[in-house]
């Protein structure tokens, strides 16, 4: 690993090792301090793609309303898997976690293994392995907070309780989902690409913009809000 990337590594962790227990006091805190979290999220994103909006070369307010439409939708989604009883915060943090798991997987794998280029015209360092990565790392981590979630108190209604079967699902789920996740950063990618911009802002060092870092989540939520309204 060469010096610029073990910098780059060590300040994406140390950001993440502040930003995590922040989203989990959010979570945890509930009531007026999650709406204000919420609302802040979702206005700096609104404003990050705007100023990617600004720079399309062909951009047009249709296009500009309906992405903003999406992101609104998707912390809607957020909002309710949030207050869905049982467990609304569980599964808030379940859903988080899922994603940052997948996008961690698609990172270290994608860097280990690399080979062919997953879309080489929007994204040049996304690649089949990082993408396969992002797979295998959402399955294992929803099958494991699952399995661990009773140590923890988490109370499942009959159809959720932990038995080969369901876990075997939550496997295929949290792969599905990694799937998911990598698609919708391609989405906000493919804008970036147009827009000739590399980030969607500088708000967390070592991650870019906060849309770089949800774009995969604002796609998952809906996915994962049908899940649990299946199961629970």
């Amino acid at each position: 690993m060469s010096e610029g990337m073990s910098k780059t590594l060590m300040l994406r962790w140390l950001s993440a090792a502040i930003l995590i227990p922040f989203v989990i006091y959010a979570l945890s805190a509930g009531g007026l301090k999650f709406y204000f979290f919420i609302g802040a999220a979702l206005i700096v994103t609104l404003l990050e793609w705007q100023k990617i909006a600004a720079s399309l070369p062909r951009f047009r307010i249709s296009l500009g309303l309906l992405m903003a439409v999406y992101f609104i939708c998707g912390f809607l989604t957020f909002g309710k898997i949030y207050h869905r009883e049982p467990n609304g915060e569980f599964w808030a943090l379940t859903l988080m976690l899922v994603v940052w798991a997948s996008d961690t997987g698609a990172y270290f794998v994608g860097k280990w293994l690399k080979g062919p280029l997953l879309a080489p015209t929007i994204s040049p360092r996304k690649t089949w392995a990082g993408f396969l990565g992002a797979m295998v790392a959402g399955g294992a981590s929803l099958k494991l907070i699952i399995i661990l979630a009773p140590v923890f108190n988490i109370l499942f209604p009959n159809n959720l309780a932990p038995s080969l079967d369901k876990l075997l699902i939550a496997f295929g789920v949290g792969m599905l989902l990694g799937a998911i996740g990598q698609w919708g950063d391609l989405m906000i990618s493919i804008f970036k690409r147009k827009a000739n911009v590399k980030d969607s802002g500088g708000l967390i060092p070592g991650h870019g913009g906060l849309l770089d870092r949800i774009d995969g989540l604002l796609l998952v939520a809906p996915c994962f809000y049908l899940w649990i309204r299946v199961l629970t």
